[in-house]
């Protein structure tokens, strides 16, 4: 790997990188000029430079596209990470995160404790909440906690609840994953995080978190 011939000074020139790529294939000398002329390239060719170039080349390719449209400024986002219970009726392995209903430390924000979290950010653009499955939360929990945030900040981007915990929500409510995707948007919801794709491996899944849903429930 190019990372261990040499260490890499974010100012230095890093030429070299598209070179010793362009050295062992040709093929993707023509991509990557296509590229660095900010021209489309076709669906072929994009999965050649994924499959064939390397992080590093890639990475390189994306950096000189990226100064050419916006020079060197970088562009990030004020959020907030909330995770508004840590109490969990799902024993994953791999979790160093969660307790159960009886266990010491297990806790539950009120929504109003968020808020006030929340309002401690005046510049907060984004908001990320996840939580544990806890069987002593209703439902309407989820849906106030959404509609309240709206409430006190309107333009704010509100992603929350993995895929794990909107079949939760199916379940605890009797209603169907689109009904409930449907009220939490009516309440405010703008995204989803992509928490809880590890369940995509079987395998795994059946050793670690066999009570998590299914890769194709997810």
């Amino acid at each position: 790997m190019l990372w261990f011939e040499k260490e890499l000074n974010f100012e230095e020139d890093k030429s070299f990188i598209l070179e010793e790529t362009f050295k062992k294939n040709k093929d993707l000398e023509e991509i990557a000029e296509r590229v660095l002329n900010l021209e489309s390239i076709d669906f072929k060719s994009a999965l050649k430079l994924y499959r064939e170039g390397d992080f590093f080349f890639l990475g390189e390719l994306a950096r000189r596209v990226k100064e050419k449209l916006h020079g060197k400024k970088y562009y990030y986002t004020i959020n907030r990470h909330i995770n508004y219970t840590n109490i969990c009726a799902i024993d994953c392995k791999f979790c160093g995160y969660h307790k159960k209903l009886w266990e010491e430390g297990g806790y539950t924000l009120e929504i109003d404790e968020i808020l006030k979290t929340l309002r401690e950010t005046p510049e907060l653009r984004e908001v990320h909440i996840v939580g544990g499955l806890n069987p002593k939360l209703p439902y309407e929990y989820y849906i106030d906690l959404i509609r309240k945030i709206r409430s006190a900040f309107p333009e704010i981007h509100i992603r929350a609840y993995t895929c794990v915990e909107i079949d939760w929500l199916s379940k605890i409510s009797g209603k169907s994953v689109k009904e409930v995707l449907e009220e939490l948007k009516a309440a405010g919801l703008n995204s989803l995080p992509g928490g809880g794709a590890e369940v995509f491996s079987e395998r795994i899944r059946a050793e670690l978190y066999p009570k998590k849903i299914s890769s194709e429930r997810w």
